[in-house]
């Protein structure tokens, strides 16, 4: 965070407790005692991220280009000179990465067995090595170059020699941090290699080679015994006033270790109220979870598409058969119901909702949809625990399948109507208590009475009174004994006059046996006619049929 927080160059100061860490290639010590460090500036940390500006390809630039134009001339000399003459060199950050690579290193570096890896310290070969590993640590902590002359580096079984050259780079402001390593073939191996021998074609001998080179290695090995001193000096410094920090932390934890031994008593006696409370919240807590688990459940089970409405008749919560009535989604919760497309044609319902808050009652409506989907809509306060009314609770319940088998009996009912009303005789149905609650128009106008005062047992009062209690006694006993009825009796006429009619009824049973409707007919046995004694006939046989069931 301080590396991209600092400017380029920026100074960082530490407290006695702090440190980098190992961000050693993010800050430069300029005060390893006083914990003060400058930011490194280099292409490792700060590369920039580029970013599309468009996401449409770059339309190609078709200009033609002059080849023929003239080049500078001081242009040509100068890339003349800087492939053929310049140096091998190496550009690498503070921790020794390659960053890149100038002309035909092999010679000096070569890849390291194993995982990749472009550190120079690791490429450099035998006899570079340890030479490139004290210069590069010196050229970092000095600003001069460090040069090195007639390094003998062993490669491909040969040893050649090298020029060393080692220089931390302070301009231009973006190699600022970095370090350039320069490799030179000195001029004494070009000579050696292109100087002829004498006539006599032996080469002069070479006398004290053993002790220069001998001389150059102790050299060598006191800078690195200076360097690592050096280091080794800071590094104690280090660690010295590490172990001060370390002391007086150490004291600060003594005295925090008595300040807690003194607090042990009370946390733990605090401890032991909050493991009673914890387990009471615990309790609840499954017992809630359990709770609202059988409510989804049985929301999920009565598949009832139901939706709660705050005091505001904002949505709280909907199950998942709601929304095929309500367009819903989880985001509209906390939305005005109001707001929200619906299905379902009952623009009242915002203002029954209303209407229930205000006056607690319930309001139940039938509505279709605008598929042809019925719906019972119930709206009912919503009651918390307290007995506080906090919203309305909405349920739609699909009656659709009840509308329809409705709508069929109505059908057939109208169909077996007229059916009555076109035979001769009188048709009548009653209700499984024995409550009569249809007569045909025959019997209507024969009686002439409205048919809503003969509802019920009001039939009985046509019947001729020495017969009536006879046959209220048969009925009764038919309805009783679930059998069928038959009996005799004299019914007035409207102008009133009695005629003796033949009368029939049966029951009609449900699946599981149940009586759910009587049916029954009368003719008249004093006007036969073809039909009525085809029709008695068939009645005769059927009273036989009942009476041996």
């Amino acid at each position: 965070m301080f590396y991209y927080s600092l400017n380029r160059g920026g100074i960082l100061f530490l407290g006695n407790s702090e440190s980098i860490g190992s961000c050693t290639g993010m800050f430069a010590p300029l005060d390893g005692k006083s914990r003060i460090y400058r930011r490194i500036d280099d292409s490792v940390h700060a590369q920039p991220v580029e970013f599309p500006v468009s996401f449409f390809p770059p339309v190609p630039n078709h200009s033609p280009v002059d080849r023929n134009a003239p080049v500078s001339l001081q242009t040509q000399v100068d890339q003349l000179l800087l492939r053929q003459f310049s140096p091998p060199s190496v550009l690498a950050n503070r921790n020794g990465d390659i960053l890149y690579i100038r002309g035909k290193t092999g010679r000096f570096l070569e890849p390291a067995a194993g995982k990749a890896n472009w550190n120079i310290h690791a490429m450099a070969r035998e006899g570079l090595r340890n030479v490139l590993a004290g210069a590069f640590q010196k050229a970092i902590r000095q600003k001069p170059a460090v040069i090195h002359r007639n390094v003998k580096v062993d490669a491909d079984g040969a040893s050649k020699t090298v020029d060393l050259v080692v220089q931390a780079i302070e301009a231009p402001e973006a190699l600022k941090g970095m370090v350039l390593i320069v490799f030179s073939i000195p001029e004494t191996a070009h000579n050696t290699k292109k100087a002829p021998g004498k006539a006599s074609g032996r080469p002069e001998p070479v006398r004290g080679t053993r002790p220069a080179e001998l001389e150059r290695a102790l050299r060598e090995v006191r800078e690195e015994l200076l360097v690592a001193r050096g280091e080794m000096q800071t590094s104690r410094e280090e660690l010295k006033s590490i172990n001060e920090e370390l002391q007086s932390a150490n004291e600060e934890l003594y005295s925090t270790n008595e300040e807690l031994s003194t607090t042990a008593e009370e946390m733990q006696s605090m401890n032991e109220e909050l493991q009673t409370v914890n387990t009471e919240l615990q309790t609840r807590v499954e017992d809630l979870t359990r709770a609202s688990s059988d409510i989804k459940n049985l929301l999920d089970a009565t598949d009832i598409a139901i939706v709660f409405l705050d005091n505001e008749l904002h949505v709280r919560r909907f199950t998942a058969r709601a929304t095929r009535i309500i367009n819903l989604i989880q985001s509209d919760a906390g939305r005005p119901l109001a707001d929200i497309v619906s299905n379902l044609i009952y623009p009242e319902l915002i203002g029954d909702a209303r209407e229930v808050l205000r006056t607690l009652a319930v309001s139940e409506k039938l509505a279709t949809s605008r598929d042809g989907s019925w719906f019972a809509v119930r709206i009912l306060p919503y009651r918390t625990v307290e007995n506080r009314i906090d919203g309305v609770v909405i349920t739609f319940s699909d009656i659709t399948a009840s509308k329809t088998l409705e709508s069929e009996l109505k059908g057939k009912e109208s169909q077996l109507r007229q059916l009555t009303e076109s035979l001769p005789h009188m048709f009548w149905s009653c209700l499984p208590e024995g409550a009569c609650d249809y007569l045909s128009r025959q019997w209507i106008e024969y009686t002439g009475v409205p048919e809503p005062e003969q509802h019920g047992r009001g039939w009985f009062r046509q019947i001729h009174p020495e017969d009536r209690e006879r046959v209220m006694v048969e009925w009764e006993g038919a309805v009783s004994s679930h059998t069928s009825f038959i009996s005799t009796f004299r019914l007035r006429h409207r102008d009133g006059a009695y005629g003796t009619f033949r009368v029939h009824a049966v029951p009609i049973r449900d699946a599981g046996g149940a009586v759910i409707k009587w049916y029954g007919s009368c003719f008249d046995i004093e006007r036969r006619s073809p039909m009525g004694e085809m029709v008695e006939r068939e009645h005769g046989s059927g009273e036989g049929n009942a009476g041996g069931q």
